[in-house]
């Protein structure tokens, strides 16, 4: 039976322990361990029982060796090396307030033995375990000021991975290039970190991607090893016929690389709960991250089955976030592969990808990219997110594969530029509606054509009802897989860039 430890019975140390012992407890054969928070106990169908944390601990103790101790301050790395140690040894890692209440295993590891700045202390505990640690993927996560947090470790514990954090300062990033250099080609970086657009454009030119997730929990649950993938199934009707004399519009919500938001609060406070509250039924479109299929297929299941009027998309940009366009090109048909297979499970048939318009300088590879990623059966076409103009400046402009899927641009983005939610007022919103209405009928152009994006962090479901109850007949909302079947039939396979209306 599966045992249940309630986060919210536990202090912040306590917490930090139930994550190392569910780690160290899960990646063995036998009894499991969930904690739980937000909605996770929901995905599991397994019979239960909520437990003491402190009896689980006793219960457990005597199967590890030793303990790992560390301490939880802020700007302090030591928890990030004791989870490398527990990864590679059989260790209960425990806050250094705490070892007293498990005074009968000895210690093992210390993370105040490693002396020197918070780059040497992880260089040391990654030099020394490198050789045992499971170079397919890596473990980043925050430790700076309030941005610290406990969660993921048990992942990191239970596949081995090594667990680090870098800033953005000359000996971090070094250390970071050292770290990928010894990793694997096309893995996953799991985690998150503080500098979203330099640390993406590290990982993207190693030839690998980010799957954003620094507040998940759970996962040497959700994601045993070796455990047989299933394939799922969305809830959407089959393809719909256009109406002729329309504008065709496709609503598009970003940011579903992110697992942890979907896994956690977005079914419940987030966009796609206001969703299905609202008492609006028009088609949308929702990014979200095929590498689900492994980490959490319940929770991506469990999401479709939530679903109304709504239809998925891959989150930027495939399996992982990335940058394709500076994606090392002789990886490019691996990561691709990764892609392909993950979206057969998840029943995926389209991409989004984000990439910076200043990309494109050199069409001959923009289009040799495209190609590759076209190749792939799974992809029927691309929905591409460009900056720097959050998300729109590709300014609606369709791309063609040699095998014609479509790849169209971003043409409106619902994103408030203070990126502040209250600043969203109706006479902003009364400006989209304005832009929207003038949309043109010209079903053989991409002129006739709108990809919408919304913000979710700037946007509530409520403005975008506002919104769509202010539209004019000549509006036509479509799931993307028949908008971008709509765009590969009716308009000429070339390179285009809608007029600005």
């Amino acid at each position: 039976m599966l045992k249940v430890i309630k986060r919210a019975d536990l202090t912040r140390e306590e917490f930090a322990l139930a994550s190392f012992l569910q780690g160290g407890v899960n990646k063995k054969s036998g009894e499991k361990i969930l904690i739980d928070v937000d909605i996770y106990l929901e995905y599991t169908d397994e019979e239960y029982e909520y437990c003491d944390l402190w009896d689980l601990v006793n219960l457990h103790k005597n199967s590890f060796d030793g303990l790992a101790v560390y301490d939880l301050l802020p700007d302090d790395v030591s928890i990030n090396m004791a989870a490398t140690a527990c990864a590679v040894n059989n260790l209960l890692g425990i806050p250094r307030e705490l070892i007293d209440k498990v005074d009968s295993l000895p210690v093992l590891f210390d993370a105040k033995d490693y002396t020197g700045s918070n780059t040497e202390r992880q260089e040391a505990v990654f030099e020394l375990y490198k050789s045992r640690l499971n170079p397919k993927g890596l473990v980043h996560q925050v430790v700076v000021g309030d941005d610290y947090h406990i969660e993921l470790r048990d992942f990191s514990i239970a596949k081995g991975y090594f667990c680090f954090f870098t800033d953005e300062n000359e000996e971090d990033i070094s250390f970071r290039h050292r770290v990928l250099e010894w990793a694997n080609r096309n893995i996953a970086i799991y985690g998150w970190t503080t500098n979203e657009i330099a640390f993406l454009k590290d990982i993207s030119a190693y030839g690998c991607y980010v799957v954003p997730m620094d507040w998940s929990t759970n996962h040497s649950y959700f994601s045993p090893d070796n455990s047989e993938k299933f394939a799922l199934k969305q809830k959407y009707t089959e393809k719909e016929s256009v109406t002729p004399g329309k504008h065709y519009l496709t609503i598009v919500v970003s940011d579903g690389d992110n697992v942890q938001w979907l896994e956690r609060n977005f079914a419940t406070n987030s966009t796609f709960g206001q969703r299905l509250r609202s008492n609006m039924d028009y088609k949308m479109n929702w990014t979200i991250s095929p590498s689900m299929v492994e980490l959490c297929p319940l929770v991506m299941q469990g999401l479709y089955n939530k679903g109304r009027n709504d239809y998925f998309i891959t989150g930027v940009s495939g399996i992982g976030y990335t940058n394709l366009l500076t994606y090392p090109r002789e990886h490019l048909e691996s990561y691709m592969n990764l892609t392909d297979e993950a979206m057969k499970y998840a029943d995926i048939h389209e991409m989004c990808m984000l990439d910076n318009t200043n990309m494109l300088a050199n069409m001959d590879d923009v289009h040799d990219r495209i190609d590759a990623i076209a190749a792939k059966e799974s992809v029927n076409g691309v929905i591409w997110e460009m900056d720097p103009d959050r998300y729109e400046d590709g300014r609606g402009r369709v791309f063609f594969s040699s095998n014609g899927k479509p790849f169209v641009s971003v043409r409106l983005s619902l994103w408030h530029p203070s990126n502040n939610p209250e600043n969203v007022n109706r006479e902003w919103l009364d400006g989209y509606i304005e832009r929207l209405n003038r949309m043109p009928v010209s079903p053989n152009s991409i002129d006739g054509y709108t990809v919408l994006n919304i913000h979710p962090w700037t946007v509530t479901i409520d403005d975008l009802d506002y919104i769509m109850s202010k539209l004019d007949d000549h509006i036509e909302t479509l799931y993307v897989k028949d908008f971008l079947e709509a765009v590969k039939n009716n308009i000429p396979h070339e390179d285009a860039i809608p007029k600005r209306v």
